[in-house]
């Protein structure tokens, strides 16, 4: 038997590429019934593939939906599986997968179970509540310690509602992706701003001290030109009393000489 749907699986995977993508009744029959085969062969991973794509060309394709429901319950993805049977039962009633989805529910329920039981075990482990009593407990009953020890767990702990939330995987992809998205943009902006105004304050305090330069160093220059014109001849002159009277005569100005 098992030859014989390795046979149907390649005799469906060589007719798929030459069926136009536009044909989405025909892609959807080929893609659940090599669904269908994988299943046979319990090849869990191909059969939920398979289904998934023959579902996206027909979203209320029934035996898509119940063998990828099949494929998620035998690859623990329970809450696609009671999704897809619940779909199923919805199109068409079927007592077969009203069991399925039963079975589907009390695996759910008991993984609940088991991860509150695996919380309630780390809260208390991390409480540093003594549950087993100490050596000056010895003589007291093992049922009473474990009370005492309940009891000072309630004073010390805080209760919280612990909630479960059911989030479509692909609709949290989504999201996640157009946060990194928003902060992508955001980041970008920022860079731009601060690039900006660091170029800003590089060209501002050239265009502040050029000119400041210009002003205080012309007025230097001139006070030092002035300085060498007031000193007068009688300044380089050894003899003193001939610099003396030279200079008592360097403050008169020199009347011209008018021809006749």
């Amino acid at each position: 038997m098992s030859l014989e749907y390795d046979k149907a699986i390649d005799c469906y995977t060589r007719c798929l590429p030459n069926i136009p993508d536009s044909d989405h009744n025909l892609r959807t029959i080929v893609l659940s019934n090599r669904a269908q085969c994988n299943i046979k062969l319990k090849n869990w991973e191909a059969a939920f593939s398979d289904a998934n794509d023959a579902i996206k060309y027909d979203p209320n394709h029934l035996k898509s939906i119940q063998r990828r429901g099949t494929a998620a319950y035998h690859t623990k993805r329970l809450r696609q599986a009671r999704k897809d049977f619940l779909h199923s039962l919805s199109l068409e009633f079927s007592q077969q997968f009203a069991e399925y989805l039963q079975k589907v529910n009390q695996q759910i329920e008991k993984a609940k179970q088991d991860g509150m039981e695996r919380l309630k075990r780390q809260v208390l482990f991390n409480s540093g509540v003594d549950f087993h009593g100490s050596k000056d407990d010895k003589d007291m009953h093992p049922d009473e310690i474990k009370r005492r020890g309940c009891e000072e767990f309630k004073r010390k702990s805080l209760k919280i509602t612990i909630q479960e939330m059911n989030i479509d995987q692909a609709l949290l992809k989504q999201q996640q992706e157009k946060k990194e998205e928003f902060l992508k943009k955001q980041n970008e902006a920022e860079d731009q701003r601060q690039d900006s105004q660091r170029s800003t304050e590089e060209e501002s305090p050239q265009k502040k001290e050029t000119p400041k330069l210009v002003e205080t160093e012309e007025p230097k220059k001139k006070k030092k030109k002035n300085k060498k014109k007031n000193k007068g001849l009688s300044a380089f002159m050894d003899d003193e009393k001939e610099a003396d009277a030279f200079k008592a005569n360097e403050g008169e100005e020199t009347q011209p000489v008018v021809p006749n």
